[in-house]
């Protein structure tokens, strides 16, 4: 199943390195998660989901690299879920 959430503001975000990229324009993106792929990500430990392919290029094209920090995945404290 797809779901779709938007990226939280960074603040929330749980440390990692964004310094390489534009990040900061991130914040509200909408993006879509395969939500039966949680497992578990590093460097946080917190629960991850793969982006979906579409997404992950929308993200390429905002910040100037093709992967978030988490690489294929977001963590739970970067993104935004009702």
């Amino acid at each position: 199943m797809i779901a779709r959430v938007r990226i939280a503001p960074l603040k929330y975000w749980c440390h990692v390195e964004y310094d390489n990229g534009n990040f900061h324009l991130l914040p509200g993106f909408e993006i879509e998660i395969f939500t039966e792929s949680m497992d578990v990500v590093a460097p946080c430990g917190g629960r991850g989901w793969l982006v979906a392919a579409a997404s992950l290029e929308k993200i390429g094209e905002i910040v100037g690299l093709y992967a978030p920090p988490h690489g294929r995945y977001v963590c739970e404290h970067m993104v935004e879920m009702d």
